[in-house]
C-alpha cells in the first residue's frame, strides 16, 4: 500500500501503528456481523410468511361469514358499489326472518382473530361489527329493520376488512 511504502524510510509513530493494525481481524468482524444480520433475515421471513398466510385465511372466513351483509364484486372481494344478499332481497318469502337468522348467525360465528395478528384495531372493529349486527337482529325480531342500522352494520364490516387487508407485511412478504 501506499503507506506502507511512505513509511518505511521514516519511522513514526502514526507509521508503527499503521504497520500494526491488525486488518484480518477488522475483516473478520464485518464479515461475522454481515453472516449474523443474514442469519437473522433467514429466521424471521417464515415468521412473516406464516402471519400473512393466517391473515388472508381469516380475512377469506370473515369475508364469508359476512358475505349476507356485504356487496361483492365478480370476483368476490368486498365492494361499496355492488349488491348484497340483503339489499337484493333475494329471500323474499320470511325476509325479516331470514336477516334475523344471518345477523344472529354472524354474531356467534365471526371468526375470533388469531393472535398472530390481534391488535386493539381489530378487537374494536370485530365488537362493533358484533354490536351491529345484535341491533339489526333487535330490528329482525321486531319486523322493523331500519336501513340505519343496515348501513352501519355494513359500513363496520367494510372497516373490518379494509382494517384486516392493512396488516399486509408493509414490505411485501
Amino acid at each position: 500500500m501506499m503507506i506502507d511504502s511512505a513509511c518505511s524510510p521514516v519511522s513514526n509513530e502514526i507509521c508503527r501503528q499503521w504497520l500494526a493494525f491488525s486488518w484480518e481481524t477488522v475483516l473478520a468482524g464485518g464479515l461475522g456481523l454481515v453472516g449474523g444480520w443474514l442469519a437473522f433475515k433467514g429466521a424471521t421471513i417464515d415468521g412473516r410468511v406464516h402471519r400473512e398466510g393466517t391473515r388472508i385465511l381469516f380475512r377469506e372466513q370473515t369475508l364469508t361469514e359476512c358475505s349476507f351483509f356485504v356487496p361483492t364484486d365478480k370476483d368476490g372481494e368486498p365492494s361499496e358499489t355492488g349488491t348484497s344478499i340483503y339489499e337484493s332481497k333475494a329471500l323474499d318469502d320470511n325476509f325479516d326472518d331470514s336477516v334475523k337468522y344471518c345477523a344472529d348467525l354472524l354474531t356467534i360465528s365471526l371468526p375470533d382473530i388469531p393472535p398472530e395478528i390481534a391488535n386493539k384495531e381489530l378487537a374494536k372493529y370485530r365488537a362493533a361489527v358484533i354490536e351491529s349486527a345484535l341491533a339489526v337482529s333487535g330490528d329482525a325480531a321486531e319486523n322493523k329493520i331500519t336501513e340505519a342500522n343496515m348501513r352501519t352494520l355494513k359500513g363496520r364490516i367494510l372497516g373490518y376488512l379494509e382494517t384486516i387487508d392493512n396488516l399486509k407485511d408493509p414490505l411485501g412478504h
